[in-house]
């Protein structure tokens, strides 16, 4: 049974790819847990629709919004992730992970593991902390919303040799979890969900569904 103090994580993938691999996002959550008692994964068999069906990239203006009760969702794609339909970035760069963040929605975190390689659990673990609005304030404080410490995974590009938050950030997330530990954290309402769609009625959304089954 899930605890009502506990935040809840959702790690997904990606229907059109659905041979993604997840391990990394496991791999971050557990890493989280082992010091924060307070999250926990919810669930991890299910899929998304993040587009339509045979869209080669995931465009971030256009991506299907995740509409569940968990606090946190991840999904993970092996379609490379670009701003607007019709990008084409280079084979070696573009953008290996996001967070999404719309109006009254929860945001959600997408990641290209094909892209991450071997860093896919930091990749994770730097887009959760944004979830938590790590960074947004500080000495190394970028004044956008990522870190300036030399050797912090929250540098806006994560390098696969940068493992671990700065002293800083590490305080911040202390601050976050330690919050959160001491309120009731509770499900979305379905007043809040009527609420999400009066104020964004031309989102789409997708749920999670099982695999092969379609969405609604």
């Amino acid at each position: 049974m899930q605890s009502n103090n506990k935040l809840r994580v959702g790690i997904y993938r990606d229907i059109e790819t659905p041979e993604t691999n997840i391990g990394g996002a496991v791999v971050a959550i557990d890493n989280l847990r082992e010091k924060y008692k307070n999250i926990e994964i919810a669930e991890t068999n299910k899929f998304v629709r993040l587009t339509p069906s045979g869209e080669k990239s995931v465009p971030t203006n256009t991506v299907n919004w995740l509409e569940t009760l968990n606090h946190i969702n991840i999904v993970m794609t092996d379609r490379r992730i670009v701003d607007k339909p019709g990008d084409t970035p280079p084979e070696n760069f573009g953008v290996i992970g996001t967070t999404l963040y719309r109006r009254l929605r929860r945001p959600f975190v997408i990641v290209d593991a094909r892209f991450a390689w071997d860093s896919a659990d930091r990749v994770v673990t730097h887009e959760v902390a944004h979830v938590l609005r790590i960074k947004d304030s500080g000495t190394y404080f970028d004044k956008v919303d990522h870190c300036n410490h030399p050797a912090c995974i929250m540098q806006p590009i994560t390098r696969p040799h940068l493992v671990d938050f700065c002293g800083e950030c590490s305080e911040q997330l202390d601050e976050r979890f330690y919050k959160l530990s001491k309120k009731r954290i509770r499900n979305a309402s379905m007043l809040g969900r009527a609420l999400q769609n009066l104020s964004d009625n031309l989102v789409q959304t997708t749920r999670p569904f099982p695999y092969p089954n379609t969405i609604e």
